[in-house]
């Protein structure tokens, strides 16, 4: 890696643009943002700006209201989830329901089916794509085009609706 040059009045003019960067002026430096800082000094735009961080806190907390109740929910007991009106946090947290249903549920059993089966689905995935590719791109079968379209048609149709 070269150095940079210290004093570039010593160079030609060639050596100074490959050596240094162009200067950059301030504008080019700031960051891009939604408002920009020129539009943050006016009231509009530090409306805009309130307005949007509401819009994504309020998404925030929608997002991952769920994820809190789901937690929570797990740490009450079965009279408590079904009361009325509910409660943010439970009053007494039973922290043996997380090994009441690691025992009762045989959740171990059901881990390592599905551990088994994903890496099985993966292992098989790579076979099989490493040697479509490998043979698509080396040999020239009968039906190349054929085969490439039906590939990547398959894989732009999500996992979910097949």
């Amino acid at each position: 890696m070269a150095l940079p040059i210290q004093n570039p009045s010593l160079t030609p003019a060639s050596a100074k643009k490959s050596w240094f960067r162009r200067e950059r002026s301030t504008e080019e430096m700031s960051e891009r943002t939604l408002v920009s800082p020129l539009s943050l000094r006016r009231p509009t735009g530090r409306a805009l700006y309130w307005l949007i961080f509401v819009l994504l806190l309020g998404t925030t907390v929608i997002t991952l209201g769920p994820i809190y109740w789901m937690y929570t929910g797990a740490l009450k007991s079965s009279t408590e989830i079904f009361q009325t009106p509910p409660t943010l946090w439970p009053a007494h947290p039973l922290w043996d329901n997380y090994s009441n249903a690691w025992n009762v549920l045989s959740f171990p059993l059901y881990f390592g089916n599905t551990l088994a089966l994903a890496v099985g689905a993966v292992i098989l995935q790579l076979v099989v794509s490493a040697t479509a590719a490998y043979s698509l791109s080396k040999l020239n079968p009968a039906g190349k085009g054929i085969i490439q379209f039906s590939f990547f048609c398959t894989l732009m149709v999500p996992q979910w609706p097949t």
